[in-house]
C-alpha cells in the first residue's frame, strides 16, 4: 500500500504558482490510473477512517466525453474496492 505524500512539501510552496503535477506530488490531489488512485486513497482512509469522498472529475478545459471517462472509471474501477471495507461505503 502506499503512504499518503508529506504535507510538508505544500508549505514552500505556499504563494507560489502550482501545477496539477505539483499537487498530485505532494498528495493534495489524486491523478492517476485506477490502481494509483486505489492505493492513494485506501492509505488515506487507513490513516484518516474517513468514509465519503469527494471527487473533481472535471477541470479546466477538459472536454465533456473525457469528463464522462473519468466518472465512468471512478464508478466502475475505484468506488466498488471500498464498498466492503470496514469504514463502510466511498
Amino acid at each position: 500500500m502506499i503512504s499518503p505524500k508529506p504535507s510538508t512539501q505544500v508549505s514552500s510552496r505556499i504563494g507560489k504558482p502550482q501545477t496539477a503535477r505539483s499537487l498530485n506530488d505532494a498528495g493534495v490531489i489524486i491523478i492517476g490510473s485506477p490502481s494509483t488512485v486505489r492505493e492513494r486513497l485506501a492509505a488515506y482512509q487507513e490513516l484518516a477512517g474517513f468514509n465519503t469522498v469527494l471527487v473533481k472529475t472535471q477541470f479546466g478545459t477538459l472536454p465533456a466525453d473525457m469528463t464522462r471517462r473519468n466518472m465512468e472509471a471512478i464508478a466502475r474501477e475505484v468506488l466498488p474496492y471500498f464498498q466492503d471495507t470496514a469504514a463502510g461505503p466511498a
